[in-house]
């Protein structure tokens, strides 16, 4: 009777060690599905700030590229306003080298 119940307590503790160990494994696992997870979302925000760090610089440079358009333009007026000038000379001098002759 006595290596009986032996028996039983020696295969209760086994049992009770298994129940353990596989909560361990349990736990073990939410860890590193945890861990992932936050991997991930570390992943996602690197990634988001990368994206929101280039689509400012096309934005800059887009900026840039108008000023400069922009710029070009106004020489281009510039010089067009210039060529009046001197058209408008010419033709003064012209009238007036006429008149005196």
């Amino acid at each position: 009777s006595s290596s009986s119940s032996s028996s039983s307590s020696s295969s209760c503790s086994s049992s009770s060690r298994s129940n353990s160990s596989s909560i361990e494994i349990f736990v073990l696992l939410l860890l590193l599905l945890l861990l992932i997870i936050i991997i991930i979302i570390i992943i996602i925000i690197i990634i988001l700030i990368i994206i929101i760090i280039i689509i400012i610089i096309i934005i800059i440079l887009i900026i840039i590229l108008l000023l400069l358009v922009l710029l070009l333009l106004l020489l281009l007026l510039l010089l067009l306003l210039l060529l009046l000038l001197i058209i408008i000379i010419i033709i003064i001098i012209i009238i007036i080298n006429t008149y005196i002759m």
